[in-house]
């Protein structure tokens, strides 16, 4: 049964989100098929990028050519909607130029631009007037780094290399410019590439190459803060004493880490409900996962509280506390987080001994 791809409709909830109608038989439902990043093959990256271009230009220079010849026509810049009618109005334009020694090889750019000035194409021709003579010189065209604009306000962005066991074997960190991430083509798809990203306000998303759609929730850090401790999280109001701030009647203690153990400083007014959601992201045995932490250990700022309690490792945990106070808190894990061990190996390289021998032929 033959399929017709009718429309498409795009959105944003912290990430893109494109939708695909496809249409079956006349009289049969459509059926809604979700995709995220443009980022799962290389020609889902390029037809997402040749609809990003708004503007280009194109330029040819040589080591002999007059650039003070009056009539010559050596370069253009055009605006339009897509590569495609880009390029056909960056070509339109018939340039003119005067070789002082003709047999020298003529260069030509072309350029193709967003509406933030990121580069998506760039191309290259090399020919001669002879060359010119038989034909138009064919310009070959690359894709570049693509902006992932449906990210936006991103401070950080890599990209795990998995080995055959599962781990980590490599981590490459992505450009980031105007607050998206800068995605090489080359990794598009990549089965065993996992695309990490951190918004300015927490959020943390991961993303599998070979199917880039996010697996865990976004997690922000609440709070008005105006400093960032890495690793460490502030939940509550304090500029003002403890009881005299207005607090909300639950308190959600959201936390996602990559890499670092997290800590918290928690402003607890007595009858509130905490609720703890932490995870930690976990490689081992050929996967990957996120564990919760098993338990907690708090010490009251300035008072005589202090210990702990248990966390269930399967769903966040709701927990209240018998004194109004600031805490701070930190969690217990089985495998997050755990301490490289130190270098315990020489200073220096020590050097190879050379040693002579001599042997005696009968």
């Amino acid at each position: 049964m033959k399929t017709k791809l009718t429309s498409i409709i795009g959105f944003h909830i912290g990430f893109i989100l494109i939708t695909l109608w496809l249409w079956p038989a006349v009289g049969a439902q459509a059926i809604p098929i979700a995709q995220a990043l443009p980022v799962g093959s290389a020609d889902i990256l390029r037809n997402f990028a040749l609809g990003q271009v708004t503007h280009g230009s194109r330029v040819v220079t040589a080591p002999s050519l007059d650039y003070q010849w009056p009539e010559s026509i050596t370069y253009t810049s055009v605006i339009g909607s897509g590569a495609e009618e880009v390029l056909d109005k960056l070509f339109d334009v018939e340039f003119k130029y005067r070789l002082i020694n003709p047999v020298d090889t003529v260069t030509g750019y072309v350029y193709l631009y967003d509406t933030e000035d990121n580069l998506l194409f760039y191309g290259i021709a090399n020919f001669t007037a002879a060359d010119l003579e038989k034909g138009k010189p064919q310009y070959n065209i690359w894709m570049q780094e693509i902006p992932l604009t449906g990210l936006k306000d991103i401070e950080s962005a890599e990209v795990l290399a998995i080995d055959e066991k599962g781990q980590t074997a490599r981590r490459y960190p992505l450009n980031i410019k105007n607050g998206h991430p800068l995605f090489p083509p080359w990794m598009a798809g990549a089965p065993n590439g996992i695309m990490v990203i951190r918004s300015k306000d927490g959020l943390l998303t991961r993303y599998d190459l070979s199917n880039p759609v996010t697996e865990t929730p976004g997690t922000t850090t609440e709070g008005e803060s105006a400093w960032k401790i890495d690793g460490h999280y502030v939940f509550g109001k304090f500029n003002c004493p403890v009881g005299t701030c207005s607090s909300p009647a639950t308190v959600t203690v959201k936390i996602t880490e990559l890499w670092t153990r997290p800590t918290v400083l928690l402003r607890f007014t007595e009858g509130q409900i905490i609720i703890f959601d932490v995870m930690g992201f976990v490689q081992n045995q050929g996967g990957t996962n996120f564990e919760r932490p098993f338990g907690f250990r708090l010490e009251q700022v300035n008072g005589p509280l202090a210990g702990g309690g248990i966390l269930s490792t399967t769903e966040s945990t709701q927990v209240s506390l018998p004194t109004s106070g600031d805490y701070r808190i930190y969690f217990e894990w089985k495998e997050f987080g755990e301490s490289g061990t130190l270098y315990t190996g020489p200073e220096f390289p020590e050097k190879s001994e050379v040693i002579s021998t001599s042997v005696t032929i009968p």
